[in-house]
């Protein structure tokens, strides 16, 4: 059998489509792994089985952020490497295959503490090779995907998976809460965590087949070189100094939120796992409406109004009645929101971190960022708060219905500390500097969910009408947040979707429109070149008159129609020159008379007819003049 030759890079859009499909497919069923696994209530069901207390939870997450010092150490190797999936694949097995030591450890042991203590040596050697798999991954799926694509394909991927988390979730939570009314938590955890493993391999199998784009090794550089370097970067660090203070606020309060509901308001596993399910459910409907705003604004301000919002969410946690029928609604409304931010922030950390680390050195500055963030700041934070909570175990400020207790305490002082992350978001690298109050003047006027639902059916409706009127919708609201949603129907499968995108970004009318109309004018396979010259016309800025002066010589005879049209429309000095030179070039009275016609309209006191006879190239009658 011949083997499959390997792919040229860069990849073709349809080889991009297809290897980005299979990645999203592993990564649907590799999540099943972390959900069953790692970051779910079952778990924290388990190790409470096993007497887990609260400075044990805060000390798995305290060490767990330790752990991605390992990914300093891996972004080193991956500079050295040419191939960084080979290694990637083996830590990721290593570790899933690692994890069914925790499993067995009511099989290995008997004492509580000898137990404890084997679980988190165990989980920090697992999440230490988890960790290391991290840079190398990242920079591989980055160098893979062009850097204009990375919002709206990892929102994509981002909506994907977390309807998978949804799904495994839910299963979780079904067969948890079976076992658990039946007195075996521990037996039902094991269950869980095998099918955990197996989705874990069968994903890196999925992921064996999606080419690599070499990596080029740089030698000779020192680690701690290597590791200052992201620090030096004046462009990066403000980034560095705004993960580490954010992190620290939010790993004060967040490894305690499912702890808090299961032992705090002793809620059952099965309704803290469909309150998570509201957050899940939060991210599948807004990341594409998320990335689009990215796309918009820049990650800057949607960073710091998020960061807002979370402060808002954390507060109603603080605030909902402790007794089911307060606490079920209450909090799923919280979560489902607090999820929608979620994804706005993942989003928005990846992107900065893609977007403002250099190709050559991507995989260490990613590695950094991460140690310095995640890996101190986020170590630190949920040990002083274990320990805090563990301390004042049974201290209770009763007011009313409420029953304030050491989490609640903790969370506001998480709330307190994000007001400091919100400034310093201000100095975020972002490619757009638009403002808070231009931006929410902007989306004050536009209904959003509307918007948000056009968007979504342009993008995932298999009818061609129902993408057609999306599209035609979309130009109506005039609003810049559809401009990302409307660039890739320029290269639509269908014609009248493409012509409507074309028009629909030319009545929205910004710069970002024309600059996206610009770059697909002269291509001739698409075949909507003249609805392109005359949404350009519309647009009229410089970036139009530009673009339609550029082409004047490259397009055919009907879209150079509509391009002299679009020029007359415009009305700048700029165009009568190539547009006179184009007239004494002119062998078409046709085309001679849309040349005039436009270039009247531009000079506003000369009539068509006048300019044919100064130029001398038409006599009177030819033409419709």
């Amino acid at each position: 059998m011949t083997p499959r030759p390997s792919p040229k890079f860069p990849l073709s859009p349809p080889e991009l489509d297809h290897y980005w499909r299979r990645g999203v497919t592993a990564s649907m069923i590799g999540i099943v792994y972390f959900v069953l696994c790692i970051t779910e209530v079952p778990r924290i069901r388990f190790l409470t089985e096993l007497k887990f207390s609260a400075f044990d939870f805060g000390l798995v997450a305290g060490l767990g952020s330790l752990a991605v010092v390992f990914q300093v150490i891996s972004g080193f190797l991956a500079n050295r490497i040419k191939h960084r999936k080979p290694l990637w694949w083996g830590l990721a097995l290593g570790h899933r295959l690692l994890f069914s030591l925790v499993v067995a450890t009511p099989l290995l042991f008997s004492g509580d503490q000898t137990r404890i203590w084997w679980i988190i040596g165990v989980l920090f050697i697992h999440d230490a090779m988890n960790q290391m798999s991290g840079p190398l991954w990242l920079s591989w799926m980055a160098d893979l995907v062009p850097t204009e694509q990375m919002n709206r394909r990892w929102a994509q991927r981002q909506r994907a998976i977390t309807v998978s988390t949804i799904i495994a979730a839910v299963g979780a939570a079904l067969l948890m809460g079976y076992f658990e009314t039946r007195g075996q938590v521990i037996l039902g955890f094991t269950v869980i965590a095998a099918v955990g493993i197996i989705a874990g391999i069968i994903d890196l199998v999925l992921f064996a087949r999606i080419p690599e784009p070499p990596a080029t090794p740089h030698q000779g550089e020192s680690l701690w070189t290597a590791i200052a370097q992201p620090l030096r970067d004046p462009s990066y660090r403000p980034f560095v100094v705004w993960g580490f203070v954010w992190f620290f606020t939010m790993m004060l309060a967040g490894p305690f939120f499912m702890i808090y509901f299961v032992k705090s308001l002793q809620m059952p596993v099965f309704t803290a796992q469909m309150l998570n399910v509201s957050a899940y459910l939060g991210v599948v409907l807004t990341s594409g409406f998320w990335a689009a705003m990215m796309d918009t604004y820049g990650y800057r301000v949607i960073m710091r109004l998020v960061l807002v919002l979370k402060s808002i969410t954390l507060m109603g946690i603080v605030l909902t009645p402790p007794q089911p029928e307060w606490y079920v609604p209450c909090l799923t409304i919280v979560l489902f929101l607090d999820g929608t931010l979620n994804g706005a922030l993942n989003l928005a950390w990846q992107g900065i971190m893609f977007q403002a680390s250099p190709r050559r050195n991507r995989a260490m500055y990613i590695g950094t960022v991460n140690f310095l963030c995640i890996g101190i700041a986020g170590a630190v934070a949920p040990v002083l708060s274990g320990r805090i909570i563990s301390a004042m175990e049974g201290w209770v400020w009763a007011i009313g219905i409420y029953a304030f207790n050491a989490y609640h305490l903790m969370f506001v002082v998480s709330i307190i500390g994000r007001f400091g992350a919100f400034h310093l978001a201000k100095t975020l690298p972002s490619a757009r500097m638009i403002p808070m109050r231009v931006m929410l003047k902007q989306l004050y006027k536009v209904n959003l969910p509307l918007l948000n639902w056009h968007m979504f059916r342009l993008r995932a409706a298999r009818s061609e009408v129902a993408r057609v009127r999306a599209a035609r919708r979309l130009g109506e609201m005039r609003a810049p947040l559809a401009i990302s949603a409307l660039i890739p129907s320029l290269f639509d499968e269908s014609h009248t979707v493409r012509e409507a995108s074309a028009q629909a970004l030319g009545r929205i009318g910004t710069t970002d429109a024309a600059e996206s109309l610009a770059r697909v004018l002269t291509d001739h396979t698409l075949d909507i070149q003249s609805p392109v010259a005359r949404a350009l016309g519309r647009i009229g800025d410089f970036t139009s008159l530009h673009a339609l002066l550029t082409n004047l010589q490259r397009l055919d005879r009907r879209a150079l129609m509509h391009t002299i049209e679009a020029l007359g429309r415009i009305r700048d000095e700029a165009a009568i020159l190539p547009l006179i030179c184009l007239l004494d070039e002119c062998d078409d009275p046709d085309l001679a008379e849309k040349i005039a016609l436009a270039l009247s309209r531009i000079s506003r006191d000369t009539p068509p007819r006048e300019i044919i006879d100064l130029m001398g190239r038409f006599p009177r009658g030819q033409g419709k003049m």
